[in-house]
C-alpha cells in the first residue's frame, strides 16, 4: 500500500478570497438568529479566525483541492453552531426578518398592496418569525435565501438529510400558520380602530 500524500493548505490568498465572498451571506444569516448585526459581524469574525486556524494545520475543507462548496459548508455550519450559542446563553431570543425572504407565497403578492399595507404585511411577518424556533427559523433561510439542499442543510445543522426535510416543511407549516394568525390579529385590530373613529364621527355629527 503507498503512502497518501500529504495535505496541502490553501495559500492565504486563497483562503481570504474563499472568506470574503461569502462574508456577507454569513452575517446576514446570523443576524437572522442573533437579532443585532454587531453580535453577528462578531460571531463571523471568530468564525474566520477558525477558519484561518483550520487552514494552518491544514485539515479539511482548507486544503488545496477541495470545493468552494465544501468550504461554504463548514463556514454556515461554524457559524449556525456560534449563533446558537449567544442565543442560549443570553436566553433571550430577537428575530429579524427573513430578508430577502417576503410572505409573497404565504398570501397576495406585495406589489399589489398599498404602501401602509406593505408596512404592516412586514410587521406581521416579523410577528409570525418570533413564534419559530431557532432551528427552524436557521433551516428556512438555509433553504430559501441561501439555496442549500437539505443534504447540506443536514450536515450544517448536524442531523440527517430526512430530518432536515421533516424540519423545513414544519418550519415552513409554522410559519404560514403564525403569518395567518397574525393577518387576522391585525386585521381585526384595524377593524376596531375603525369602528371606534366611526362612532367618534358620529358623536362630534349631533
Amino acid at each position: 500500500m503507498g503512502e497518501s500524500l500529504p495535505l496541502v493548505a490553501l495559500t492565504e490568498e486563497a483562503l481570504w478570497l474563499l472568506l470574503e465572498t461569502v462574508q456577507l451571506r454569513l452575517v446576514r444569516f446570523v443576524r437572522g438568529i442573533v437579532g443585532n448585526v454587531e453580535d453577528a459581524r462578531d460571531i463571523i469574525q471568530d468564525v474566520f479566525v477558525n477558519a484561518w486556524r483550520t487552514a494552518q494545520r491544514p485539515a479539511a475543507p482548507f486544503i488545496a483541492g477541495s470545493g468552494e462548496r465544501d468550504v461554504q459548508r463548514w463556514l454556515f455550519r461554524a457559524a449556525y453552531n456560534k449563533a446558537i450559542d449567544t442565543v442560549r446563553h443570553r436566553s433571550v431570543i430577537a428575530w429579524e426578518t427573513l430578508d430577502p425572504f417576503s410572505p409573497s407565497d404565504l398570501v397576495v403578492p406585495q406589489e399589489s398592496l398599498p404602501f401602509e399595507e406593505r408596512l404592516a404585511e412586514g410587521e406581521v411577518l416579523r410577528a409570525a418569525l418570533a413564534h419559530l424556533e431557532p432551528q427552524d427559523l436557521a433551516c428556512l433561510r438555509l433553504s430559501i435565501i441561501e439555496d442549500f439542499t437539505s443534504v447540506e442543510i443536514g450536515h450544517i445543522l448536524d442531523i440527517t438529510p430526512e430530518a432536515a426535510r421533516k424540519r423545513l416543511s414544519r418550519a415552513t407549516h409554522r410559519l404560514r400558520a403564525a403569518y395567518l394568525a397574525q393577518t387576522d390579529r391585525s386585521s381585526s385590530s384595524s377593524s376596531q380602530v375603525n369602528t371606534r373613529a366611526d362612532i367618534s364621527g358620529e358623536r362630534r355629527e349631533r
